[in-house]
């Protein structure tokens, strides 16, 4: 294709004009449409047929047919720009040296921009920094199991949640779903504590050296892409055409994507109607008479609504058949409404005794307090109603007498007594005195002592 200076605008393609500073409409033809296009960032003849060179060169000199398909697969899978699954495998091309596995990844450079393209450097704190948001591939060239820490080539590997620590800025938290791939001199060894979790991870691809290398391999692999792009996509379709359909069920499992079978399982599961069939328990049971319905009360219906809804669970239960999807949503569901009903039965039998222990210090005996019924709503039987009486009873005489003793220690005092006699005295001499000032002096005298007594009473 043609590069050109062209940009498009609301479906239509315009070609900028920097002198007139202004677009031309329509300047591709309809009949150029495909072979000029204003988002072709390579050279290429879509008339010719593919011609991949050194890429397969390299391909065949070391993979068999059906590795040369699965690499292609992956290859093309680069391209896939914030795609990548969670725990999508990552291709690793172990060789020796000339065996350019390293030019295999020129092609995808020729296509994305470096500036979008990441990898690990030698700065142990901050070796992920170049990995962004924006990052489009991971590139990690000549990798070996020292150049991450084994949770770094876990999560980084695995793709998913991420942050990575970046200099002079604070980190931040991203879903990485960027397609990665590794070469390394020789297969990585993690351990035989983590190599289960890494193979899980990576695919490994082995390469021999080339009999002829050439020096000029990765500058036209990258100046010729898309040769390898559509020649990898022919290899891979084909690849994809041979899986049988029991691996694609397996994988489709594996991701945690339901299966058509279980989605039309859940469309027809309505739990309103299950809860619609225990509100009305008594009128779904078909050996049931009206009469037996028409005696269940309020009370009765409200008290057993649990209990309905755990019998109607139970009948729907025994009707699905084991391990289908709705035998599982029915069974989390009794489960749960069990779990629920046995927290109340608890929580009621702890109101009960601790409702007991406080009618015994109460004084009911513990005959009687035992025939209190576990809910609480309900009436206080006769026997209770008439200890707690007997009890409220006897505490008010004993507060009675407990009065009446400390008014009769108040009014028998020394204090008490002392006081009333200096004022009758006071009294006397105020009486028996004509002298103004001395009456005046015994007036004021008797009015202390009075507001003495009446603030003690």
């Amino acid at each position: 294709m043609e590069k050109l200076n062209y940009v498009t605008y609301r479906g239509k393609v315009y070609r900028k004009e920097s002198r007139a500073r202004s677009f031309v409409k329509d300047v591709i033809q309809e009949e150029q449409v495909g072979q000029i296009s204003p988002r072709a960032f390579c050279p290429y003849d879509a008339t010719q047929e593919p011609d991949p060179k050194y890429f397969r060169q390299i391909l065949e000199n070391s993979l068999s047919p059906e590795d040369r398909s699965s690499f292609c697969e992956d290859f093309l899978k680069l391209l896939n720009y914030n795609k990548k699954k969670h725990k999508d495998k990552v291709p690793c091309l172990v060789g020796d040296a000339n065996s350019d596995k390293t030019s295999l990844f020129y092609p995808i450079l020729g296509l994305i921009h470096h500036g979008n393209v990441a990898t690990v450097t030698k700065q142990r704190a901050f070796n992920k920094s170049m990995i962004t948001p924006f990052t489009e591939v991971i590139f990690i060239d000549e990798a070996t199991e020292a150049t991450l820490d084994i949770d770094d080539w876990k999560t980084l590997t695995q793709g998913g949640y991420s942050a990575h620590d970046v200099k002079y800025q604070r980190a931040k938290s991203f879903i990485n779903r960027c397609p990665m791939v590794i070469t390394s001199q020789q297969k990585l060894n993690f351990g035989p504590s983590d190599q289960p979790a890494m193979d899980i991870r990576l695919t490994t691809y082995e390469f021999r050296s080339l009999p002829n290398p050439q020096r000029n391999a990765a500058l036209w692999l990258k100046k010729h892409p898309m040769d390898c792009v559509i020649w990898a996509a022919e290899k891979a379709k084909a690849f994809s055409d041979e899986e049988n359909e029991s691996d694609e069920e397996q994988s489709i499992v594996e991701d945690g994507i339901l299966q058509e079978k279980d989605k039309e399982e859940l469309r027809a599961l309505w739990f309103d109607q299950v809860l619609d069939k225990a509100n009305n328990f008594p009128t779904a049971r078909e050996d049931e008479s009206s009469q037996d319905v028409t005696q269940v009360t309020d009370d009765d219906s409200d008290s057993n609504h649990s209990g309905n809804i755990t019998d109607v669970l139970e009948d729907n239960l025994k009707q699905l058949h084991p391990g289908s999807l709705r035998h599982r949503q029915i069974s989390h569901l009794l489960q749960t409404e069990k779990a629920n009903q046995h927290r109340k039965d608890q929580f009621q039998q702890e109101q009960r005794e601790n409702r007991v222990a406080w009618l015994k210090e109460r004084g009911v005996s513990s005959q009687n307090a035992e025939l209190l019924l576990p809910d609480l709503d309900q009436p206080t039987q006769s026997p209770i109603v008439r200890d707690l009486t007997r009890h409220a009873n006897a505490q008010m005489a004993v507060e009675q007498d407990a009065r009446r003793e400390a008014a009769r220690k108040a009014f028998d005092g020394t204090w008490l007594t002392a006081t009333e006699a200096e004022l009758k005295e006071c009294c006397d001499r105020y009486q028996a005195t004509r002298d103004s000032s001395v009456r005046t002096n015994m007036k004021a005298w008797m009015e202390a002592l009075c507001n003495k007594l009446q603030v003690h009473h």
